[in-house]
């Protein structure tokens, strides 16, 4: 009994860690589009509401 809580507590931890790093690569990404964003909005390439 205490074998099969352990394995899916540990299956339940690989998937939480799986979905961890799919939202952190998520977010860089994210972050990433708004540093250029913000880069093309300070060189007056776009205007201020594409920016908002």
């Amino acid at each position: 009994m205490i074998t099969l809580e352990v394995n899916l507590h540990g299956s339940r931890y690989n998937d939480t860690q799986a979905i961890i790093e799919v939202k952190e690569q998520e977010l860089k990404k994210q972050k990433r589009a708004l540093d250029r964003l913000h880069e093309s909005y300070e060189e007056d390439m776009i205007t201020k509401q594409v920016f908002f």
